[in-house]
């Protein structure tokens, strides 16, 4: 059934007959139809204007960000310094050697292993005589028959001549008196033999409760000989400070022995152990016995 009511270009039904604008839309009656969709209000176009600035600024920022995230994927990756690499034996070494470490390598200390251990000390002790540097004295000779070897000593020094038996046998730097009580005669340096191998005599001395200060190999005129000092404090009716300084020389059967005994130091002298040159009898006792000539 068609109906004959008068409708406006939009389709809207017109309540009255002849109304020139439709109540409804606001269409002139009699105009073109508008777009069959409505047109936007005021207050969404309104909306959209405004937020476009702001909508534009995100798809920038999204563009740069991803963008962005493309060269950080795509870009090659900036070479790392790597840390500086410390050797465990240099800082081993810089600890054990007490020096201080230097900042950089204080960040990478690394302990020393527990069985690191310092040198030992081989200090000698303070009242060992040093090794002799021996420069043969140009001085007087004499010949022992007992001892089949001939003697040089200080030209200056003397040797005792009272008795064949020893003679060239006894040292000293002052001249020797004249026994009439049938004493022994004395000098600072004495050359004696001793009736054992010198392996014997060695392992005595060793054993005589005295202090080995040092014993050094040592050879004598093509002879296997020993150096010894010993400190005899202690031992006997010995003073504090006396020592012996002794080369022991081997015969085979026998041992023959150059040496000198006395207080090592001047101020543990007394009254009745005087001191009496040690330690530059010590250097005389070095230039006879290295000096010594066998038959």
């Amino acid at each position: 059934m068609t109906s004959n009511q008068q409708v406006c270009p939009n389709g809207h039904p017109l309540t009255r007959p002849g109304m020139t604008f439709c109540e409804t839309c606001g269409a002139p009656i009699g105009a073109p139809a508008a777009a069959a969709s409505p047109a936007p209000s005021a207050a969404i176009v309104g909306s959209a204007r405004s937020n476009t600035p702001l909508m534009l600024g995100l798809a920038a920022v999204a563009i740069i960000a991803v963008a962005a995230g493309s060269y950080l994927v795509l870009a090659p990756k900036a070479a790392t310094t790597a840390a500086p690499s410390v050797p465990i034996a240099a800082v081993a070494t810089k600890t054990l050697a007490g020096g201080q470490p230097s900042p950089a390598a204080s960040a990478w200390a690394v302990s020393a292993a527990p069985d690191v251990t310092t040198a030992p000390d081989v200090t000698a002790p303070p009242d060992v005589t040093p090794a002799p540097v021996i420069t043969p004295v140009a001085g007087k000779t004499c010949h022992s028959a007992k001892f089949a070897v001939t003697v040089t000593y200080p030209a200056a020094w003397y040797e005792y001549t009272a008795d064949a038996d020893r003679t060239c046998a006894l040292f000293d730097p002052k001249p020797f008196p004249t026994i009439t009580d049938g004493s022994e005669p004395t000098g600072v340096i004495e050359m004696f033999s001793e009736a054992n191998p010198m392996a014997k005599v060695v392992s005595d001395y060793q054993a005589g409760g005295a202090k080995v200060l040092q014993m050094t190999p040592t050879t004598i005129d093509g002879k296997a000989a020993t150096l010894f000092e010993i400190d005899d404090t202690g031992v006997g009716v010995a003073p504090n400070g006396m020592h012996e300084y002794l080369y022991l020389i081997d015969m085979g059967q026998t041992t023959l022995v150059v040496g000198t005994q006395g207080i090592y130091d001047p101020s543990a002298a007394t009254a009745d152990w005087p001191y009496d040159g040690y330690k530059d009898n010590i250097k005389v006792v070095d230039s006879i016995a290295r000096t010594l000539k066998f038959d």
